[in-house]
């Protein structure tokens, strides 16, 4: 188990639908997390969560007058989240960060909610069998 005095610090880069700009926030996070391109699943998926719970609030107040559904453009009540580990990258490759993909929903588990996660779903399993092709 870390302590606070060995917690290393990453980049928590927040991209949201509809934003012109990402959202820049230093975090840090376990040693443990940095050292390999795919972190255990035990340790990571946690660490997620919690990141994700920790700021969810702020993101959601962060655009004066409030997000809009990516889908439907209702005013959103929600958002998805769907962070992206880059722990392992040097300064020099612009890491270490956690890139979080949010898209702002009219309201939690609505076919706007369900499209946006299928929609990331099918995104980063796209990107993960191009990246095995490049190898």
């Amino acid at each position: 188990m870390s302590t606070p005095d060995m917690l290393r610090p990453f980049v928590y880069e927040v991209r949201v639908v509809g934003a012109d700009t990402p959202i820049s926030l230093e975090c840090t996070a376990p040693p443990e997390l940095f050292s390999l391109q795919s972190p255990p699943r035990e340790a990571a998926t946690p660490f997620l969560d919690k990141l994700v719970r920790e700021h969810d609030k702020f993101i959601m107040k962060f655009k004066p007058g409030g997000w809009r559904c990516w889908n439907c453009s209702k005013r959103a009540t929600s958002l998805t989240h769907t962070p992206t580990m880059y722990l392992h990258l040097s300064l020099e490759k612009g890491g270490p960060k956690i890139i979080d993909f949010v898209q702002p929903v009219c309201k939690n588990l609505s076919p706007c909610d369900l499209e946006a996660r299928q929609l990331m779903h099918e995104e980063l399993t796209a990107a993960s069998q191009m990246s095995k092709m490049v190898r």
